[in-house]
């Protein structure tokens, strides 16, 4: 019995390094495999393409005029025209800074599902470690009630046991058994998830110790203001407002009168004309509808950033007490799995005949019982962590 709360105490134990390789490692690999996220990264690159398609001056525009005389003795005529349009948007960068706000927001939009696809993974992950652990404790137990088996059919056959004795035994054996296969159907669905994860391709992960808790300050203040900037919902809500801002500035530069400037020729018999030319349009409809909507754009975008702001910082104050909480419980869990142990002395009252082969079983199934209540909470704790807006660069 000593040997099953060492074994036990080393499959439950969190902060193990290995457990953040193993999750490091596996993250790794489905960020470079998952395809979800190379359809993302290719959509990506092709809008923000896109958006930088509009950052040219117009087409010049080339025009040709051939003009026969008429009566009899009029001149033909020809005539050439090469026009630029220019506009003051593309002029003075507006255009280029509403390309770059909205690839900025492309970039954040990506960031955002990037985090999503990893934390599915992660969760697999946990749930996968949470199930090797599971079955790494029933492993034990099984072990042991065999053990308990053999010596109970012992006495049976040497007529100091009984039937009945020998039932009860067996079947706790039955349920633990059909209990791991439960477990490891659950697990292998956990791992079939795992390699749609990573595109398709196996991975092996066999982790059974759960990651090092997550150090936080007693302070939730403190620590929001340390992680708000680093929120894509946050940024990209800010890259909102940039945006507007940018459209109105853009808007602006429409507003303004455009030019169009170029070289014109007119041949005609005897005679040949060239020179520039330059043309201008002037907007006079709609102007101010226009600018009402940017700044209305604004105000709307100023909104939702706030409201955003609001939202993630109340979700995240709760899921920050919230794991806080959870974290306590997990540790008042293990002070007392540690503190009430009896293996030691179940060894010995066993060894000295002080208790039957069924008393063992009885205070067998109680130590686990409290294990797997151990690692429950463990389990609990390191789920909500999941669900603190981290970002999971």
């Amino acid at each position: 019995m000593r040997k099953i709360f060492i074994l036990l105490s080393a499959a439950l134990c969190v902060g193990s390094m290995s457990a953040q390789d193993d999750f490091a490692q596996t993250l790794q690999a489905i960020e470079q495999n998952n395809t979800a996220l190379k359809a993302l990264r290719a959509a990506a690159e092709a809008e923000k393409a896109e958006n930088r398609a509009d950052l040219s001056l117009d087409d010049p525009e080339l025009e040709f005029n051939q003009l026969w005389g008429s009566p009899q003795g009029v001149s033909d005529r020809r005539d050439f025209k090469a026009i630029q349009p220019l506009d003051w948007g593309t002029l003075l960068g507006k255009k280029r800074r509403v390309a770059a706000c909205r690839n900025n927001l492309v970039d954040e939009n990506l960031r955002e599902a990037r985090r999503e696809v990893l934390l599915e993974a992660r969760r697999c992950l946990l749930d996968l470690t949470n199930a090797n652990a599971q079955l790494a404790q029933l492993e034990h137990r099984r072990k042991h009630l065999e053990t308990a088996l053999v010596a109970e059919q012992r006495k049976l056959d040497e007529g100091e046991g009984t039937q009945l004795e020998y039932n009860k035994v067996s079947r706790n054996m039955l349920l633990l058994q059909a209990q791991i296969q439960t477990v490891s159907a659950e697990r292998d669905l956990l791992l079939t998830r795992l390699t749609g994860l990573n595109g398709g391709e196996p991975l092996s992960f066999t982790c059974a110790e759960f990651p090092a808790p997550l150090e936080l300050p007693e302070s939730f203040s403190d620590w929001w203001q340390s992680i708000r900037g680093t929120l894509p919902a946050i940024s990209a809500a800010a890259g909102e407002v940039e945006l507007s801002r940018s459209q109105l500035a853009l808007t602006r530069a429409g507003n303004w009168p455009s030019l169009a400037v170029g070289y014109m020729r007119e041949k005609t018999f005897g005679e040949h004309l060239q020179g520039i030319t330059v043309g201008i349009t002037i907007p006079l409809w709609n102007t101010k509808s226009r600018l009402r909507s940017a700044k209305a754009a604004i105000t709307a975008a100023e909104i939702r950033r706030e409201d955003v702001q609001l939202r993630q910082q109340t979700e995240a104050e709760q899921l920050f007490r919230r794991v806080h909480g959870l974290r306590q419980v997990a540790e008042t869990y293990r002070r007392a799995f540690t503190e009430s142990s009896n293996a030691e002395l179940l060894e010995k009252a066993l060894a000295g005949g002080q208790i039957s082969v069924l008393e063992f079983v009885d205070e067998l199934n109680e130590y686990f019982d409290a294990a797997d209540q151990l690692r429950q909470a463990e389990y609990e704790y390191h789920s909500a962590v999941l669900d603190l807006p981290l970002g999971y660069e």
